[in-house]
């Protein structure tokens, strides 16, 4: 049976969070929405779990006991789905009740992807030791925010920034957004593989930007990010994520090739750079890969991950013969650091922050990057236990504005019309 939407969530060893999330998307969908599960951890437990709960056939599910790279698990989920569309989310995750209305409706218009925003942010309990039931931050609609363009000259400037500013650009993605099945076999058709580096969503983007013609960006949020404390965002957001490359999971005592082009250490910004170039040189896209910064990228990095300073310059000078020794950066890129430092800060501690520093760190944020000005608008719950009281948080919040969105949508109003209607 062929499925409108795939949600494709690859799993290992987070049982509790994956069941939860099958939950949730379960039961706020419909027959036209699959739920495919690959699931690569030490047990098979989660089987169990999601046996006992009878769902119907649209929840596809496999357990793969050998221990597996993180992205052969993604690349099986993608073979295993049968939907028309497809969507990628981890397995803290969530979907808002409203997704095969909008992907219905992008299918009518022949769209192949869907870059929607993500306004929101959903932090099982254990994130953070302020939070221990869970918490949830969001924001309202961008109402005014509606898009459809090439992704190209979004990836482009991707690449000129050496690859550090990934979810600031308007391009084409799978991660939380939508991307049709027959874009990943254009993929497959000329690199060899649906997927390849070691970072699926950073891969696949720079991939679909490639063969997808135009991209729908939308300003209302079409799932739910979550961050668990066993997940890679939660390292992050503890401060724990960088280090020796084979210790981390997505290496998995593969035998993989790193870029030549970016140093040698685990770090959000460097295996984001490899799976970057991975994906050009897959691609065939020499040229763009040649757009490379790698002056920007080291930088960025000695900022983010200071202990490697002298790794960092010495692998600039190999490859430029040039020194940034002096360098000092400028005022754009010290307003720059400050905002993302904020941009925690706001994440972490926004609930009990007073007043007037919330109003300076928003208008900070909003000054210094190039994220839609009501992103950081503070909304906290923190009694969510659940993604799937998450979800119930957040429908609840931009439903208005959201029937809104839909019905100008439907009537042509941003400037694409649908003869049929959102159904």
């Amino acid at each position: 049976m062929q499925y409108l939407l795939s949600i494709v969530i690859p799993t290992r060893n987070r049982q509790k969070y994956a069941l939860a999330a099958v939950k949730q998307i379960y039961n706020v969908t419909d027959e036209r929405v699959q739920i495919v599960i690959s699931d690569n951890s030490d047990d098979d437990s989660l089987q169990k779990n999601i046996s006992a709960h009878k769902f119907s056939g649209r929840v596809k599910y496999k357990y793969i006991p050998e221990r597996i790279p993180g992205v052969d698990n993604y690349i099986n989920g993608i073979t295993m789905s049968d939907g028309e569309y497809l969507c990628n989310i981890g397995d803290d995750d969530g979907i808002m009740r409203y997704i095969a209305d909008v992907v219905e409706w992008a299918k009518r218009n022949d769209i192949e992807a869907i870059t929607p925003l993500l306004s929101c942010q959903y932090f099982w309990p254990g994130v953070f030791e302020d939070y221990k039931d869970g918490k949830m931050i969001m924001s309202g609609v961008e109402k005014e925010y509606y898009k459809l363009k090439s992704p190209q000259e979004g990836l482009i400037e991707i690449i000129k920034s050496g690859g550090v500013n990934y979810y600031h650009q308007e391009v084409a993605k799978m991660y939380h957004a939508v991307v049709k099945k027959e874009c990943f076999d254009k993929v497959k058709q000329i690199s060899g593989s649906y997927c390849g580096g070691l970072v699926p969503d950073v891969y696949l983007s720079t991939a679909f930007s490639l063969v997808v013609k135009e991209v729908l960006f939308l300003g209302i949020p079409l799932t739910i990010p979550g961050i668990c404390p066993e997940s890679e965002s939660g390292r992050t957001a503890n401060k724990k994520d960088h280090g020796k490359l084979k210790d981390f999971t997505y290496w998995c005592g593969q035998d993989y090739t790193w870029s030549k082009k970016v140093p040698f250490f685990y770090s959000s910004s460097t295996i984001w750079a490899d799976s970057l170039m991975h994906a050009l040189e897959d691609m065939g896209a020499y040229d763009m890969a040649d757009l490379f910064s790698l002056k920007d990228f080291t930088i960025d990095c000695m900022r983010l991950y200071p202990k490697y300073k002298k790794e960092l310059l010495k692998f600039y000078y190999e490859n430029t013969g040039s020194h940034l020794e002096d360098y000092e950066p400028n005022k754009a890129s010290r307003n720059k650091s400050i905002a993302e430092e904020l941009k925690v800060i706001l994440i972490k501690t926004g609930a009990k922050l007073p007043e007037p520093m919330k109003r300076f760190i928003k208008k900070m944020l909003r000054m210094k990057t190039t994220m839609p000005s009501e992103q950081f608008g503070l909304n906290n719950h923190p009694d969510a236990e659940d993604i799937i009281k998450a979800e119930e948080l957040v429908y609840n919040f931009v439903k208005e504005d959201v029937d809104v969105y839909l019905k100008r949508m439907k009537n042509g109003e941003f400037g694409l019309e649908s003869s049929n209607g959102l159904g």
